[in-house]
């Protein structure tokens, strides 16, 4: 019955801790077959991403998230990861069309704006990637990620001052012009300091 793959959850737990990695697998895989739940899906799925194994992650979850007993929430958790191990792999088409599912079970994730918003900058994409990390914040405003992407959004130069070097960033209400000087030689340790009126 029920035991046997929660017996095969708990070795596989094990092994995972011990970062014996492919008996983690093979546990897991075991559970599985005795009992298709979605928590052994996800927990396989987030050990291969843990280990680096993207590949195998998006295997685990396509497999799994056709489940027709899978609630909203879970459809929403396994497009999130397929999108963030798609993003990761460099499938940047196949990473919207899950982050896109996403969307249809959770529309206001600040988490997935994000995800969504750190996509968008890989392809370079900066208007997008502003557009949802300020989504984002919407959201939920104390989202660290997405200020974090925020200052990540660099600005496109006037052709004029982008000949000169240096780069510009934009975050919600700040702007940072940064310039190399023709003599400038590197400090070991540096932390530009912005004064603001409140947080």
């Amino acid at each position: 019955g029920q035991m046997i793959p929660q017996a095969y959850i708990g070795l596989a737990r094990t092994f995972e801790i011990e970062g014996r990695y492919e008996e983690a697998v093979e546990a897991f895989e075991q559970a599985i077959a005795f009992s298709a739940e979605y928590i052994y899906f996800y927990e396989l799925a987030t050990l291969h991403v843990k280990f680096g194994k993207d590949e195998r992650a998006t295997t685990t979850l396509l497999h799994a998230v056709g489940n027709p007993s899978l609630k909203k929430e879970q459809r929403f958790e396994m497009h999130k990861i397929l999108g963030n191990c798609f993003t990761r792999i460099g499938d940047y088409s196949k990473a919207e069309e899950h982050y896109s599912k996403a969307f249809e079970f959770n529309p206001k994730s600040d988490i997935l704006q994000v995800n969504v918003g750190g996509l968008a900058l890989q392809k370079g994409d900066l208007a997008s990637a502003q557009k949802h990390f300020e989504k984002a914040l919407e959201f939920n405003p104390f989202n660290a990620k997405a200020y974090s992407g925020l200052g990540m959004v660099e600005l496109e130069k006037p052709p004029v001052l982008a000949a000169r070097g240096g780069c510009w960033f934009r975050g919600e209400g700040l702007e940072v012009h940064l310039g190399v000087g023709k003599d400038f030689s590197p400090i070991r340790k540096a932390h530009p300091g912005i004064l603001v009126s409140d947080l």
